[in-house]
């Protein structure tokens, strides 16, 4: 492991979550901003500070078995499920469209949101950049299924926010890759 490195710690006090296609490359963490994107990468606007990014992970409990001679000879582990929660911010029809999967009306003065009685879900690629001044780390999501977390809610003293849920699903055996330059130097391909 070697001795300690203070220069791979992060606090990811800014950061902002991009979206694309299935399966896209993921984008260069150490250039990516929120206020210029790589194409086909988008960024999906503010998120929330107070509720900011969480994984999840369900699953991946041990069986020990034992036998007649013997204990703990045998050990089996549960599949694991992952998910990550993003809060968004921005009212917008795309959030809605991830949110809920329904339909821009235009056909009244005023327009709306049309949320139908049964959602479902978009699948999407993503990745969460994570900056603190000179120090950025990545996080990429090949394959995921986005829908409505929890409900909203309204509270008169902070930003409105609404709960995307996105379960992590596999892409090529694979759920996520974590980018940070002390794996580009672990590899041999870093200053």
């Amino acid at each position: 492991m070697g001795a300690p490195n203070a220069s791979n710690v992060i606090i990811p006090g800014k950061g902002a979550v991009f979206l694309a296609d299935t399966g896209t490359t993921p984008p260069n963490y150490k250039t990516l901003s929120p206020l210029s994107p790589t194409t086909p990468w988008e960024c999906l606007g503010h998120t929330s500070v107070e509720n900011q990014i969480a994984l999840s992970k369900d699953g991946g409990d041990a069986t020990t078995f034992d036998s007649w001679w013997e204990a703990a000879i045998e050990v089996q582990r549960a599949a694991t499920t992952w998910s990550v929660n993003v809060n968004a911010l921005e009212l917008s029809a795309d959030t809605f469209d991830l949110a809920f999967n329904g339909t821009l009306e235009n056909t009244s003065e005023t327009g709306g949101y049309l949320v139908p009685s049964e959602i479902k879900a978009v699948t999407k690629a993503m990745f969460v950049l994570a900056v603190q001044g000179d120090k950025r780390m990545g996080l990429y999501f090949p394959n995921v299924s986005i829908t409505l977390g929890d409900a909203p809610e309204f509270d008169a003293e902070k930003l409105f926010e609404i709960p995307l849920s996105a379960s992590i699903l596999s892409y090529n055996g694979n759920v996520m890759e974590w980018f940070h330059p002390s794996f580009d130097k672990a590899a041999g391909t870093g200053e």
